[in-house]
Parts: C-alpha cells; structure tokens; sequence
C-alpha cells in the first residue's frame, strides 16, 4: 500500500492542492456520542466543501482519564470515523484518544485514509506535566504517512514547543504538520502551579503561544502547520477546562494563511497552496543549507 501511494503522490500532488477541514470543536466531558453526532456533522460540512482532510482537536471522544476508558468504546469510536472517512473520501487526523497497549495509557492520534484505513498513528511525547506525564506513558517515534499530496506528519499538543520533533518530521519530508489540540485558556490544574509563580501568570500567554509557535515551526521546517485546538469549555467531575480555541493554518513566506481568533466552538476550512513549499526552499531555503551544528 505503501509503494502504491507513493507513485502516486509523485504524480498527483501538483495536480490539485488539498484542501483543509480544521475543527475547533466543543468537546463534551466523557459523552463519546455526542462526540461523534458532531463529528459527523463535521464530515457532512468537508463532504459539501469538497475537503481532502478533517482534522480534529486532541481527546476528541471526551475520555480523559483512565477510570473512564473503555476498549469497546475506543473501538466504536474509530469504527465510526473509519466508516465516515470512507463514505466522505476523506483523510482524518482523528484528534487523539486515550489507548490502552498492554498495562499502559497513552494520548494517541489515528491518521485515517479515504477507504477508511488506519494508515498509522502518533502517541504523545510531551505530556503535560501536571497531570498526563502521572498517568500515561509517552510516544517514543515520528512517523510520516503517504498522500496523494506528499508525506505527512502529525504532532499533539505540547509536542509542538519542541522544536526538534517537527524538525525530524520535516528531515522525513513530511509536507503538512497535523497538531491536534486541546490547549486551555483556564484549567485546575494549573491553578496550584500559577499560584507559586514569582509575577501574575500573564493572560495572554496561551493566545500568544498559540498565535506564533505555529508560523515558526512553519517557517523553521518549510511545512504547513496546522493546529485544530478546542474550543468552548469542557466541564465534569474534576475537569473545569475553557479552551483557549485559535486554532490556525501557517505556512512558510506567508505566516499565518488561516485561523480562527476566538476561543468558541467552530471550524476552517483553507486550500493549501502546495508551491509555497517550493516557493520558501528557492529563497529561505532554511532545511538545504543547515550551518555546522558543531558550532559552540
């Protein structure tokens, strides 16, 4: 399969530029089903708009802790957006789930084909100190994945603060930077850590983080970068999250092609414009002509 779609990402690609459904969803707390009505009603909308890709937002099903989780219901969960993406011909990074592999959990994002394949997935490295690193255990490996547009490659979350891990995506020719999200404007669990800082924790941080990380690894790296992040406010027993949303398409040259500057339920969709890669390696040419890392 592998092969088959790399001949054809070779002669297709230039062809038609794809374009990009990203999700900026309200996820509902341990309600999978309802997770999905929404998801399904995303597929309709990038079915209409003719979209080659859905990206969801991270812990997309709602199920964030390990009493909660369920390997029936992990399996109906990605039985369900298989079935869609083959209906709807449509590649899906379906946000993340929590996995269960052995005696370990892992944050865990599918990459889905249009017949409705799991093509691969990515596990999280960077997890979050007060409370994932606890309780689940971190990816170990990047991987890209065939497209008729080129590899790609999928980040989630706070993968994308180390500049490193695109980089390596991008060493393996990834064209497009999937990050799928669930970055918060205000959780509990930052309240204890806030509260022993030596000045007020700035409120705009997140926005900021969220609003140039994003063109950087872009233009570091000579990939888009898109980030589908959460939005609205998740609420149950223990979690009080409001979702910082800003979700955006960047891309090297242009910075910032798309994005959404609220923190609300809602999505965007963009076409990307595949020569701006070769666009930036004409001029910036940032990965053909690394200096000497041995420079101290």
């Amino acid at each position: 399969i592998w092969e088959g779609i790399t001949k054809m990402s070779r002669t297709i690609h230039a062809v038609k530029n794809p374009k990009v459904l990203v999700s900026q969803m309200n996820v509902s707390y341990r309600d999978p089903l309802k997770n999905l009505e929404k998801i399904k009603h995303l597929f309709k909308i990038a079915s209409q708009q003719d979209c080659d890709f859905l990206v969801l937002p991270e812990y997309c099903n709602g199920i964030f802790s390990k009493c909660s989780f369920s390997q029936d219901g992990l399996q109906h969960f990605l039985n369900t957006i298989k079935k869609l993406s083959k209906e709807n011909n449509i590649y899906t990074i379906a946000g993340s789930v929590l996995e269960k592999e052995k005696n370990s959990y892992y944050n865990t994002s599918y990459f889905i084909s249009r017949n409705g394949e799991v093509l691969g997935k990515h596990r999280k490295i960077a997890l979050v100190k007060y409370y994932e690193s606890k309780v689940l255990s971190p990816g170990e490996r990047l991987s890209v994945f065939p497209t008729e547009f080129g590899p790609v490659g999928i980040l989630i979350c706070r993968d994308m603060l180390y500049p490193h891990l695109s980089q390596q995506l991008s060493q393996k020719d990834a064209k497009i930077i999937f990050c799928p999200a669930f970055w918060s404007y205000s959780s509990l669990a930052y309240f204890e850590e806030e509260n022993n800082l030596e000045n007020d924790y700035p409120p705009q941080a997140e926005f900021t983080t969220l609003k140039h990380l994003p063109i950087t690894r872009a233009i570091e790296n000579e990939t888009f970068f898109i980030v589908a992040n959460a939005g609205g406010s998740t609420v149950g027993k223990g979690c009080n999250e409001k979702l910082a949303g800003h979700s955006v398409i960047a891309a090297p040259l242009h910075g910032c092609l798309a994005s959404l500057s609220h923190m609300g339920e809602s999505h965007l969709i963009h076409e990307l414009n595949m020569s701006i890669l070769e666009d930036s390696k004409k001029t910036y040419s940032v990965i053909d002509t690394v200096p000497n890392h041995n420079i101290y």
